[in-house]
């Protein structure tokens, strides 16, 4: 399989990128869910919610 083959296996699709010093997730491609970006941490625990200073995910 090519990459290109692979963009089409997902049924959702997230883009993981920075925006300024925060990481941010943002649902591309869903069947169920809209489009939207929220903010991320890693930590050593894992993937968390990051303390943001947008309270609300928003919707694209």
């Amino acid at each position: 399989m090519t990459s290109d083959s692979w963009s089409h296996s997902s049924t959702n699709r997230i883009i993981l990128h920075w925006n300024g010093n925060e990481r941010y997730a943002y649902i591309d491609k869903s069947p169920s869910l809209r489009s939207a970006s929220a903010p991320y941490s890693v930590t050593a625990k894992g993937i968390r919610n990051s303390c943001s200073n947008t309270k609300r995910t928003k919707i694209m």
